[in-house]
């Protein structure tokens, strides 16, 4: 693309202009089709249940390291 806005399409793949002209407007339908296409909706994981459960297990295990830190209470 330009400054102008336009665009342009060098193509010398061929040895005759017509078949270079041919080529780049196969190019430009291309580009088109390809940007109007609608890209793909994300759809959103879950975690599975068993992650989710060593997740927790190790959070609580974590917890229970650094509640061993602590100096004892006086009960």
């Amino acid at each position: 693309m330009t400054q102008d806005g336009q665009l342009i399409l060098q193509v010398d793949t061929h040895r005759s202009q017509e078949r270079n002209r041919a080529e780049a407007r196969t190019r430009l339908i291309r580009l088109i089709e390809q940007a109007s296409r609608k890209p793909k909706p994300r759809i959103k994981s879950r975690p599975s249940l068993n992650s989710i459960k060593r997740q927790k297990e190790g959070k609580a295990k974590k917890g229970q390291t650094k509640a061993m830190r602590k100096k004892p209470g006086l009960d």
